[in-house]
């Protein structure tokens, strides 16, 4: 039976205006129920879907067997070959392309009226467009096909990628989506209580690589004896008894983690992509069928996993990307096995996940790892959590901006932002900008400011916030990449904001003086301590960061957003 969400969206699939869309659902959600029944939405049983993990396969080809019925799909992947009569095919993309793609290539012209992708955020990669090229989806040189011979469907719980390659490039729209929030709000999905566990760990010096921390030198800062004490104590403390799943950064540090719970009293094993298939499904059925157990591991049980009965999330491992964030959370925030709605979870003994959110330091605002507020787009990203159910937080925090807005008071505590990180490094911009994490900001002084965001298929957005009006005004839409939108959103400011430019020249000699009277005055008014070596720009920097976190944008209340 379908619930009312996948009905919309199987819908919308049929009432679709593009060639390629995507459908994003949380996890939890059931896109491989939908997918089964993509073949009613698409009006043809010849459609070849694509996973690249045994167990996505596996998982895919049953729900599409449960509507085609037995015999009606086949399975090409490693040793499994499809049989020549099956109208349905569920592939592996490594299996396609392996060996010059001669795998690939037995699938003719006419073989398939449209494709299906499972973790369509994936499908910017090389190995995806092999295919896409082969199948006319793609051209030569990269671009999309302007009448591409069929339909691509893509589902995905987190539809954008960690590497600043838009699936734009793959994609044309999002056909349906519905928000975390708006899942946990309608209870199709347990409600997520998060606690900040701050350590004294400093990330400063980790390099990034494809837009993440580099993963050996992340290791040797986080895989240590007193931060693993640290983790420990906060499982004991906020989570004992609970199952749970922590993500760590590689092998050694999953390894220690669970000898240091083994070592402490507490049932713990490690799971990783070095251990035989055997071992792993060993390990996950001794999880599963183990009230308390600890499981950690490395990237490995992050799509294809459905295990209901976790009861807290640990994100041991630092990470810039949203989307790897997004995909351990949704590990946890499943109905209890058997429940349909969140009512019945609750009487199945399921009423929440707990977060346990491992925050360690960095002195760049623009370099620190992503927490839950970012997945929430909560406007006090770095505020701590003490248990707090997320959506109400989220609430409360607006309330809080909306506050200082009409001029209330509202405390220094609803504003713990490090206000002296460095500005965003953008190759080609030259006006200085800063980077939230979630978006980037380019203050105007007394006109206003600017700020970036991408949507869900990391097409950039400009909006311009005028201070004199209160009023917001979009500039620029749907820019392809960050370098894009800075370049067109800098000559906007050149053309219509001439008299700030030497406010906002990020290599204007003033911002090496010495901070003014002024602006001393000011940061006292604002509670902003001044470090003896500030200069006069890093100071104007932090006191933007404090009267933008003091203010707040018009907005829908009623929205959750994801």
């Amino acid at each position: 039976m379908l619930r009312p969400y996948q009905t919309e969206a199987l819908e919308a699939v049929r009432a679709r205006k593009v060639p390629r869309g995507i459908i994003a659902l949380p996890t939890g959600t059931g896109k491989g129920h939908i997918a089964g029944h993509l073949t009613e939405a698409l009006n043809t049983k010849k459609i070849l879907y694509l996973a690249h993990r045994e167990e996505l396969i596996n998982q895919l080809a049953d729900h599409v067997e449960r509507i085609l019925g037995y015999g009606n799909v086949g399975i090409e992947q490693a040793s499994r070959s499809i049989g020549y009569f099956a109208p349905s095919v569920v592939a592996s993309i490594p299996t396609l392309i392996a060996r010059k793609c001669r795998r690939l290539q037995r699938f003719k012209d006419g073989r398939f009226e449209a494709i299906v992708v499972d973790e369509a955020h994936h499908s910017t990669a090389d190995s995806y467009i092999k295919i896409w090229q082969y199948f006319g989806l793609m051209d030569e040189g990269k671009k999309k096909t302007e009448n591409p011979p069929m339909p691509l469907i893509g589902l995905t719980a987190t539809p954008s990628r960690g590497d600043n390659v838009g699936l734009n490039n793959i994609f044309d729209d999002i056909i349906y989506q519905m928000s975390l929030g708006d899942a946990i709000k309608k209870g199709w999905l347990v409600p997520i209580y998060a606690y900040t566990v701050k350590t004294k760990t400093n990330l400063d010096g980790v390099r990034t690589r494809m837009g993440d921390y580099a993963e050996k030198e992340l290791a040797e800062r986080v895989s240590t004896d007193l931060r693993n004490e640290i983790v420990f104590n906060a499982c004991q403390e906020n989570a004992k008894g609970c199952k749970s799943l922590l993500f760590c950064v590689n092998i050694e540090h999953a390894r220690n983690m669970a000898e240091y719970f083994n070592n402490n009293g507490i049932n713990a094993k490690h799971i990783a992509g070095n251990l035989q298939q055997d071992e792993r499904r060993a390990v996950l059925s001794w999880f599963k069928n183990t009230p308390g157990a600890v499981l950690t591991n490395c990237q490995l049980i992050t799509e294809g996993v459905d295990i209901p009965s976790v009861e807290c999330i640990v994100m041991a491992r630092p990470t810039k990307s949203k989307t790897f964030y997004a995909q351990c959370l949704g590990r946890g925030t499943r109905l209890a096995h058997g429940a349909n709605n969140y009512d019945e979870s609750v009487k199945l003994g399921k009423d929440r996940v707990i977060l346990l959110d491992i925050t360690d330091t960095t002195s760049d605002l623009g370099r620190r790892a992503v927490n839950i507020s970012d997945i929430f787009g909560a406007p006090l990203p770095t505020k701590e959590l003490n248990g707090c159910e997320m959506l109400k937080e989220l609430e409360e925090q607006q309330e809080i901006l909306e506050k200082a807005r009409r001029g209330e008071y509202v405390g220094t505590e609803a504003v713990p932002v490090n206000l002296f990180a460095m500005p965003a490094q953008i190759p080609k911009a030259k006006m200085a900008w800063l980077d939230y994490g979630d978006m980037f900001r380019l203050s105007l002084a007394n006109h206003g400011d600017i700020t970036l965001t991408s949507d869900t298929l990391d097409r950039w957005n400009a909006v311009y916030f005028n201070n004199q009006s209160d009023e917001e005004e979009s500039i620029y839409t749907n820019a392809g990449s960050l370098d894009d939108i800075i370049v067109l959103v800098e000559r906007w400011v050149k053309a219509h904001r001439s008299d700030v430019l030497i406010l906002v020249d990020k290599n204007a000699r003033w911002r090496n003086e010495k901070p003014t009277s002024a602006q001393r005055g000011l940061c006292k008014k604002l509670h902003i301590y001044i470090p003896p070596e500030a200069t006069k720009g890093q100071v104007s920097m932090a006191i933007d960061r404090r009267l933008a976190s003091l203010k707040t944008k018009k907005q829908d209340k009623e929205k959750i957003p994801i």
